[in-house]
């Protein structure tokens, strides 16, 4: 099948799996401008537009950008993000954080994204996170009402956290088993679930709640329940 994007090598060393499918969801589904032309580009269109890659340094995001064919080839455009936002940083790395929230009892919450996001912007500016969107055409909702989803599952694995579906392994949470706190195993075991929340912008690799606030309210955010296997023995420290 024809990607309906053109995607270049060296576009694609920058973005993962779930960018790359995100992205192809934008081009059926969101109505996009050219941005060389500023010309339209529709869903269901038989244009083949390229992506092309610019850096945003205030907000510490890549933005992808359409273009027709016969504008611009699919290329790296701007990289100007500080080295050490980019140096080591592996296409679909994550950081996360584990948390109890009372809702209002306390149930086992995992909050991630990742460490460099890629947003789009639809012809009318509204702002299009391919990463996300990718989560919620798997049934994550927006806002509060958080679906059970069949056929998902948390696993431990040594110290480790893994997020599966039925076909394979989405996330993995490595050392979730010494980050997370006590009362965290506890929501866990006696729910038999954990609340997964996977947003843009939300600030948990420096536990900026405020941060996770606004990236709520401004729906920035997908949410599922889902079950979890036994969590192990081993407790960490309060």
């Amino acid at each position: 099948m024809t990607e309906p994007l053109e995607i270049s090598d060296e576009v694609r060393a920058y973005l993962a799996p779930k960018d790359l499918e995100g992205l192809a969801r934008a081009r059926h589904h969101t109505s996009l401008n050219c941005f060389v032309c500023e010309g339209p580009i529709r869903p269901g269109s038989s244009d083949r537009p390229t992506v092309s890659l610019f850096s945003d340094p205030i907000e510490r995001v890549l933005v992808a950008k359409v273009a027709h064919a016969d504008c611009a080839p699919s290329q790296v455009e701007v990289m100007d993000l500080p080295r050490e936002v980019i140096a080591g940083l592996a296409p679909g790395s994550i950081s996360y954080i584990p948390a109890v929230m009372h809702l209002p009892d306390p149930i086992a919450a995992i909050f991630w994204e990742q460490n460099l996001s890629v947003t789009v912007r639809g012809a009318d500016g509204t702002p299009f996170y391919p990463y996300l969107e990718h989560y919620r055409a798997l049934g994550f909702l927006r806002g509060e009402e958080a679906p059970g989803l069949a056929g998902w599952k948390f696993e431990f694995e040594g110290d480790d956290l893994l997020l599966y579906r039925e076909e394979g392994r989405m996330e993995e949470f490595n050392g979730a088993v010494e980050k997370a706190p006590a009362k965290w195993f506890d929501a866990m075991e006696r729910t038999g679930g954990c609340l997964a929340m996977v947003g843009v912008g939300l600030g948990v690799d420096r536990l900026d709640l405020g941060l996770l606030e606004r990236a709520w309210a401004e729906d920035r955010v997908a949410a599922a329940m889902i079950n979890a296997s036994p969590p192990p023995d081993h407790r960490a420290s309060t």
